[in-house]
């Protein structure tokens, strides 16, 4: 995919990371599916908190990066993702239906984390397979 490509599937990921955050994700609607358990309810939901901010974290790096800025797009990449975890959060308060609290800041964090660690991974790894397939 091309920078580009990128940039576009970035925008749509934040957009429905929005949309989520506006009542459709609340904790009301998505009890429906699990009815059965609240804690696995609670863990789906602490589970997509890593793993939509993990996507956001991947998206932004490709979108930014070149091969001689590793290390700046990493950093730019956890930045923006982090910000965005805040600003989401934040803006869950104004949401009726919706409360924001830090603790999910810290499951989206979390995703961050793990994409970061798999990146630096994969550039360190001589094997190029990996490497060519998540760099």
């Amino acid at each position: 995919m091309t920078t580009m490509h990128w940039r576009i599937a970035l925008f749509v990921w934040l957009l429905l990371i929005f949309i989520g955050s506006s009542g459709l994700l609340s904790f009301g609607n998505t009890e429906k599916i699990f009815f059965f358990s609240e804690r696995i309810h609670h863990a789906a939901r602490k589970f997509a908190h890593i793993a939509e901010y993990a996507i956001l974290t991947y998206l932004c790096f490709r979108s930014l990066w070149t091969k001689n800025r590793f290390t700046s797009c990493v950093l730019w990449s956890t930045l923006i993702s982090i910000l965005y975890a805040i600003l989401d959060e934040y803006h869950q308060s104004f949401v009726p239906s919706r409360t924001g609290v830090w603790t999910d800041v810290v499951w989206d964090g979390t995703g961050v984390a793990i994409i970061i660690l798999l990146l630096w991974y994969a550039k360190h790894r001589e094997n190029g397979k990996i490497r060519q397939w998540i760099l």
